[in-house]
């Protein structure tokens, strides 16, 4: 219906008309997980609005372009549509959707962890709704504002919110109010430790949960917290274990739509968004449950990984007739079985792992207190470590990320940093290992593990080599793709023209030019000459030739080694000013974004991003970075070399230098950039140059065709 409007409207040039139902057609479209058609309808409306100086089709298309940003943790995205989209309501004097517009401000300063803001805004838009009679608004609010108070673990202040919650869902007779509220009251009780009212509240959510034909999961997933707290370690793995069983039977009956909606409308609880997982597999592990514990929280991770899969792919589908789609879902497929894999067994695990060389550490967290776990595999065993809780630890690892990004050695931090996070793990490792593969979690994503500092040792760069994997799972989708079946060629790209276009931001990179350019970058010229001269046969491409279009259509499978010297943006609020930059032409921005490299078709046995921040991006709880790495590593890199904070082109070059030349010799990716560091080390280089540098990937992998001419 909304297509014939709005091709009716067009026809008559109603320019007020096609914006309204523009707003309304992609506001449903968000409804059914077309996001790529909701974008589309939204943004237009926004134009169309503003072109006639209608502010209401531009306040409500706002509102929803604020949602779909915050949904896919675009937090400064999300920011900018609201506050348009309050704005536009005040302008036309919509005091209801001014109101919408506050709340979700304040969603948006949940999500970032600003309690004060976010009380702030709701407190506000509670106070309008309350005047207005808006029992439904002030329902949710009330609930929000509950969320906030336990993240500040303000039991009785939380318990009143959601008195007063009930109390106006009630009185306004919205059916179905008191059931929707029953797992946050569920894990109020459980954090107040009043076992006997979770109890009755567990039995009441599951219920409901059957009767509603909702995700199975939520009340399994906290009846595994009552029994662990209950001491029941044996209930307590079988509901886990149950949640996710359940989930993966109910999702599998979903059509691709029904799938999608559940993707993005899955219940989430700002208070703990893991819903006592860390807290329980924390009981297991201790229990001696360890193996049971760790395959645990990789199906987790592997559903979150492949939950934001799905999420990318409802932005990336082509729309005929409005929210009606081609359905990609091959493509989900097979970016999926890289991510997901419904069970490993930890023996499998230690089976898989490429030599006793290695050993991999998986860190688990959850927020508000919950115990962090670091599991430890190698040949010889797998052991669980308890570490303190990851709000303790979060300002420190904040801190000393800042010290090391500017230079500054902090042998304190370092030192405790070190001891907190992996001196238990590594006190009386087997003697063999020397690669540690890290799974990180949460913050711990940002730190530069091989910078911390153990006992009788400076910096853990001089014992081990350090890699990233976003689970164990890829770990061993890497370790089992393994090398090249045939030599390789060395494809080297480098000094672009770069025109700065597309939205970026000025601030992320060097200022532009009179001409609109970014500055040259000398020095990755003679990066890549030496990386050719290192390696034959190698193929290097300089400013112009070193363009997007050029490496967008050109087959790549020939290619061993693929490296990169440029400029790069990598923000960690927004992944769409995520991009390296190459030279622009042939209807190409010289943008390569997260889902261009995603598509490209590689058989390299390294990708090196010599730019500033490669490795960095949003941090998605269970799913890891999002950025530039991961996607270079589903399409078919098996190890990519990133940096973690800008590097002067300049130090950038003698370090990887120094990487191809210990690669000349035989040393794996792993063993030549821990050597280039430690050389850089010894010259006196500062931590800022040689710890920036990381390996996302399988760091055993040995590039064969790099040979001196």
């Amino acid at each position: 219906m909304y297509d014939q409007v709005v091709a009716l409207q067009r026809a008559v040039h109603d320019r007020a008309g096609a914006a309204v139902a523009l707003q309304w057609r992609g506001y449903l479209a968000t409804t059914v997980g077309a996001y790529q058609s909701a974008l589309r309808d939204l943004r237009e409306a926004v134009r169309e609005g503003t072109a006639v100086r209608n502010p209401t089709p531009v306040a409500w298309a706002s509102l929803s372009l604020a949602g779909i940003a915050l949904d896919f943790g675009d937090a400064e995205e999300a920011a900018a549509h609201a506050a348009r989209a309050r704005a536009s309501f005040q302008q036309s004097g919509d005091q209801l959707g001014a109101s919408n517009a506050l709340g979700v401000m304040g969603d948006m300063a949940r999500a970032a962890g600003d309690i004060d803001t976010a009380r702030a805004r709701y407190s506000e838009a509670l106070a309008a709704a309350l005047v207005e009679r808006r029992a439904a608004s002030a329902f949710a609010l009330l609930r929000g504002m509950a969320d906030l108070s336990m993240m500040e673990a303000r039991w009785e202040r939380a318990a009143q919110e959601l008195d007063s919650a009930r109390v106006i869902g009630r009185s306004a007779g919205m059916r179905g109010a008191e059931e929707g509220m029953l797992s946050q009251e569920l894990l109020l009780a459980l954090r107040r430790g009043r076992l006997d009212d979770a109890e009755q509240l567990l039995r009441r959510s599951s219920r409901t949960e059957a009767q509603r034909g909702r995700a199975p999961g939520i009340a399994r997933v906290l009846g595994a917290e009552y029994h662990g707290r209950r001491g029941n370690v044996d209930s307590a793995q079988a509901d886990l274990t149950l949640a996710l069983d359940e989930m993966d039977r109910w999702r599998a009956d979903l059509d691709e739509r029904q799938l999608r909606q559940a993707v993005f409308e899955a219940e989430t609880f700002w208070a703990d968004a893991d819903l006592g997982f860390a807290t329980v597999l924390a009981l297991l592990a201790r229990a001696g449950r360890v193996g049971a514990a760790l395959e645990l929280a990789e199906r987790r991770r592997a559903r979150e990984l492949l939950d934001r899969l799905l999420r990318d792919e409802a932005l990336s589908d082509r729309a005929i007739g409005g929210i009606e789609r081609i359905s990609a879902r091959e493509g989900i497929r097979n970016r999926s079985r890289f991510y997901y894999e419904r069970s490993i067994s930890s023996e499998a695990l230690q089976a898989a792992l490429p030599d006793e060389r290695t050993a991999l550490l998986e860190f688990v967290t959850g927020r508000g207190g919950e115990p962090t776990t670091l599991f430890v595999v190698t040949r010889g065993g797998l052991t669980a470590h308890q570490l303190a809780p990851i709000d303790s630890l979060a300002p420190a690892i904040a801190r000393f990320v800042r010290y090391a990004e500017s230079g500054v050695a902090a042998p304190a931090l370092a030192s405790a940093l070190g001891e907190a996070l992996l001196g238990e793990a590594l006190r009386a490792p087997p003697p063999a290992v020397t690669q540690l593969v890290i799974v990180p979690d949460d913050v711990l994503h940002r730190v530069p593990f091989d910078a911390l500092s153990l006992a009788g040792v400076t910096a853990v760069v001089d014992r081990f080599g350090i890699s990233t994997v976003p689970s164990a799972a890829v770990a061993r989708t890497l370790w089992q793709r393994g090398q090249r079946s045939a030599a390789g060629e060395v494809l080297a790209l480098g000094d672009p023209i770069i025109a700065r276009r597309g939205g970026l931001p000025a601030e992320a990179g060097a200022p532009v030019g009179r001409d609109g350019t970014l500055p040259s970058l000398p020095y990755t010229r003679i990066e890549v000459r030496r990386v050719a001269r290192l390696a034959a046969p190698a193929h290097v491409r300089l400013a112009g030739d070193a363009s997007e279009s050029w490496l967008r259509r050109t087959p790549l499978e020939r290619y061993g080694i693929v490296h990169l010297a440029t400029h790069a943006w990598v923000d960690h609020r927004s992944l769409r000013r995520t991009a390296v930059a190459l030279s622009a032409g042939d209807g190409e921005d010289g943008f390569m974004r997260p889902a261009d490299f995603a598509a490209l078709a590689l058989d390299a046995d390294v990708v090196v991003l010599s730019a500033c921040g490669t490795a960095g991006g949003v941090v998605m709880r269970g799913e890891g970075v999002l950025g530039l790495t991961a996607p270079l590593l589903v399409s078919g890199a098996r190890a990519v070399v990133a940096t973690g904070w800008r590097v002067g082109d300049r130090a950038a070059a003698r370090l990887v230098g120094d990487f191809y030349e210990s690669l000349v010799t035989g040393a794996s990716v792993g063993e030549a950039l821990r050597a280039a560091k430690v050389a850089a080390r010894r010259r006196g280089a500062p931590v800022s140059e040689w710890a920036a540098f990381g390996i996302v990937g399988n760091a055993t992998v040995r590039p064969r065709p790099v040979a001196q001419h």
